[in-house]
C-alpha cells in the first residue's frame, strides 16, 4: 500500500530451488518470510510468509530465448490488531487498507528474450530486448490480473549499452498488496 511505501520498512528472507526437468522442462520453488514494521518507531505491522511454485518449459531458437509456465502463489499474514500511529494518515485507515491477510494467485505466461538487458556484458550483439507477459486469476478478491514487462538495449559506443524497460504488475501477490508499475532507463559501460 502506499502508507507502507511512505511509513514502513520490510525485511526479507527469501530462498529458492530451481531443477530442469529433461531438456526444456523446469520447476521452481521458492518461500519468502517478511517482517513488516513503521520507519521510525519500528512497531509491529506485520509478519508473513509466501510461497511459489511454478511449472514450465523453455528453449531457445536463433539468438532469442522463450520459456511458457504456470505459476501458483499464496501469502498468508499475521497482521497487528490495530492500524499503528504512524501509519495513520486520516482516522478512517483501517488494516485491511493497509496490508492483505491472505492471498493465491494462479497464472499463466511467457517471455521472449534476446540477451536480456541491464545485466552483464552483452554475449549477443546489439539490439538485445525482452517481453513477457503473464495472466492470471487472484483469490480472495476473485479478480483477474495481468503482468507485462518489455524492454530493450542497444550499444552505442562499443563497450556499453543503453537500455529501457517498463513493466506493470497487475498480479500483484505479495504483503503490500497493490499493483505497480515501473519506467527505467539505464546506462553501463563495461570493461
Amino acid at each position: 500500500s502506499t502508507i507502507l511505501r511512505l511509513r514502513g520498512q520490510q525485511n526479507r528472507a527469501s530462498g529458492s530451488i530451481n531443477v530442469s526437468i529433461g531438456q526444456q522442462g523446469f520447476v521452481q520453488l521458492s518461500a519468502t518470510a517478511t517482517d513488516i514494521t513503521t520507519r521510525v518507531a519500528e512497531q509491529k505491522v506485520a509478519r508473513g510468509l509466501s510461497g511459489q511454485f511454478e511449472l514450465g518449459v523453455r528453449g531457445t531458437f536463433a539468438s532469442h530465448n522463450w520459456s511458457a509456465s504456470v505459476l501458483a502463489s499464496s501469502q498468508a499474514t499475521e497482521r497487528a490488531d490495530s492500524v499503528p500511529q504512524e501509519l495513520m494518515l486520516n482516522n478512517r485507515v483501517n488494516m485491511d487498507e493497509v496490508i492483505a491477510s491472505k492471498g493465491s494467485t494462479l497464472s499463466i505466461g511467457g517471455s521472449l528474450a534476446r540477451g536480456g538487458i541491464a545485466s552483464n556484458y552483452p554475449q549477443v550483439s546489439s539490439p538485445r530486448y525482452f517481453v513477457n507477459a503473464r495472466v492470471g486469476h487472484q483469490w480472495p478478491e476473485k479478480s483477474f490480473g495481468f503482468q507485462f514487462g518489455a524492454g530493450a538495449g542497444v550499444r552505442v559506443i562499443g563497450g556499453d549499452e543503453l537500455s529501457v524497460g517498463f513493466s506493470h504488475d497487475g498480479l500483484v501477490n505479495d504483503l503490500v498488496g497493490q499493483g505497480r508499475s515501473r519506467l527505467g532507463v539505464n546506462y553501463r559501460f563495461h570493461f
